[in-house]
């Protein structure tokens, strides 16, 4: 079934793309001021990077624009544990994330977008330090494997095909990360980047 929707989503984009007024396939990259959102702890932000492509089918003020990104999110968490002092949690989350966005052009490049991101976990990293002492698991068997946000910014058009944006990734669908004894907990990631990229192809 997922390679009949992926194989229909790739025929889709063949039958818009011919009609486009404008094509373009790029690289982009950017930076990630990621958190964590739960009901239970405070979660402060960590800083990460996003890099990957992306294709924009433009049609006078309206433009499509799918991409494939490798993203690194997380969010780090401060606790008192009491006789062993403070202790400092690092979440890192690794995802390639399906981003589909609608555009819609304002004026000079200027535009506005919306749109739902999929996300696939690739890695999950936690780093504890307490009392000195500095520990590192691989816990991606115990997260969520998906994820799903929404997606909201703003971004313009540059001459010689570059472009930036400011965008805020809200999560909707819940992270569970399994900490054992039928104990878990639930995060939603929440994201905002900032990135630029560059159409290396553009007709």
């Amino acid at each position: 079934m997922k390679k009949i929707i992926a194989l229909a989503f790739c025929l889709s984009l063949i039958g818009v793309s011919a009609n486009a007024q404008d094509f373009q396939l790029g690289v982009k990259g950017g930076v990630n001021f990621a958190s964590l959102n739960s009901d239970d702890l405070n979660y402060e932000s960590n800083t990460g990077y996003n890099a990957g492509l992306f294709l924009k089918l433009k049609f006078t003020k309206i433009a499509i624009q799918p991409e494939v990104m490798w993203s690194v999110q997380g969010a780090s968490l401060t606790e008192d544990t009491g006789i062993l002092g403070v202790a400092e949690s690092t979440y890192k989350y690794s995802y390639v994330n399906i981003p589909i966005l609608l555009k819609l052009y304002l004026v000079s490049g200027v535009n506005v977008f919306i749109g739902p991101q999929f996300g696939f976990l690739s890695a999950a990293d936690l780093q504890v330090e307490v009392a000195g002492i500095s520990t590192s698991s691989d816990i991606k068997e115990f997260v969520s494997g998906s994820d799903i946000t929404g997606v909201i910014g703003v971004g313009i058009d540059l001459p010689a095909g570059l472009h930036a944006d400011f965008r805020y990734n809200v999560g909707i669908s819940d992270v569970e990360v399994d900490l054992g004894a039928g104990a878990v907990e639930v995060q939603k990631n929440s994201v905002f980047q900032l990135g630029v990229g560059w159409a290396f192809i553009r007709k």
